[in-house]
């Protein structure tokens, strides 16, 4: 029995500035010796309830449970990573399709799709086609949005970084790796994570995860992110090289390019960026760094309104975004309901059950 089993929440996708952002894709690299469990259903088919149940059972078992949420609807799992059990499960439809490229060896179709009735969905396929275009498009318009966002928050950061003095930031994050970070003499992990995602309840942080990997805390105080970037990358690099498991989190406003939060659990140790989104109120910190350590005061001053006036005229775009998440999720709810009482739902606990027992026979002891 694990002493202190952890449960923590991330996302791995996200709408972003024109495209879908996804982290699954190192999920699907073939590892001897790991699973990977691929639920293949309809919209209100139990494919979340089954790995909310799955992870509430094993999680007693797991030093650490990973509940990956969907950024569509935080209520929702999109999968399930169990790190003991070295297996992950994971909702297999798009907008995070994945088909099986080494089926059995590696990969395990769940398939929840013959759940489904054919006489009572049949009937209701253009009420479907209909839904499933609506929710595309309002999903389409929040990209663009998000877009428009990016376009004057990456102007502020680019303009920030013209007067920011990397250099100093090495040499900072050198003095800090040489104390925090000792050599292992093992290879260092890196695994890629949301913390922080565009939800229809705007950008939402599961800010508690930190605290639940790590009981020390350095906060980067940095409204535009630009020192916290380099900074936690050149960390990254040391930890990697040191010989830690490391979990490093984007930005949500610009996931392909910043980067955000930093976690070694092993050290017990997080570095985490403090954003006008992202407070982490109540957080005691054992060291707090500010960005206007390394840009210079007099730029801040000059172009204090210009940066001001982008970065407000960036947050009326991101509600805009927001509302259309929200008729997203209206509209995935009308789909939901439409699918529901065509789906047979014994079998679908049918099913539930044996992915749960393919589950439990990863582990020593059988729950």
């Amino acid at each position: 029995m694990i002493n202190e089993p952890k449960t923590v929440d991330f996302f791995l996708c996200t709408n972003a500035p024109n495209h879908f952002f996804s982290l699954c894709a190192p999920f699907d690299d073939p590892k001897p010796g790991y699973r990977r469990f691929l639920i293949k259903g309809s919209a209100g088919g139990g494919k979340s309830t089954a790995m909310k149940r799955i992870a509430a059972r094993f999680s007693k078992m797991e030093s650490l449970t990973e509940r990956i949420h969907c950024s569509s609807d935080p209520e929702s799992l999109d999968g399930v990573i169990l790190h003991d059990a070295r297996c992950s499960i994971m909702d297999a439809t798009p907008p995070h399709a994945v088909e099986p490229v080494f089926p059995a060896s590696f990969q395990t179709v769940c398939d929840f799709w013959s759940c489904l009735r054919e006489s009572v969905l049949t009937p209701r396929l253009k009420e479907l086609v209909q839904l499933q275009s609506e929710i595309s498009a309002s999903h389409e318009k929040c990209r663009r949005l998000l877009s428009c966002a990016d376009l004057l928050l990456s102007d502020n950061r680019r303009l920030i970084a013209a007067h920011t003095d990397f250099k100093k930031i090495d040499a900072l994050s050198a003095r800090m790796a040489a104390r925090e970070f000792p050599k292992t003499g093992r290879k260092g992990i890196l695994h890629h994570r949301l913390l922080s995602a565009m939800t229809m309840h705007g950008i939402l942080t599961y800010t508690d995860t930190p605290y639940i990997l790590c009981e020390r805390i350095c906060i980067i105080e940095d409204p535009f992110g630009v020192s916290a970037d380099r900074l936690l990358k050149n960390l990254i690099e040391y930890a990697l090289k040191a010989g830690y498991e490391v979990f490093a989190c984007p930005s949500p406003i610009a996931p392909d390019c910043m980067t955000e939060q930093v976690m070694i659990p092993s050290l017990s140790l997080a570095f985490l960026t403090r954003t006008r989104y992202t407070q982490w109120e109540g957080c005691k910190p054992y060291r707090t760094i500010r960005y206007t350590r390394f840009t210079g005061r007099t730029v801040l001053q000059e172009k204090k309104h210009a940066l001001s006036f982008q970065r407000k005229a960036a947050e009326a775009i991101l509600s805009a975004a927001q509302t259309h998440l929200c008729e997203a999720k209206r509209l995935h709810d009308q789909l939901e309901a439409l699918y529901h009482d065509g789906v047979d739902f014994n079998l679908v606990e049918r099913r539930t059950a044996a992915l749960a027992e393919a589950v439990a026979r990863r582990y020593p002891v059988v729950l």
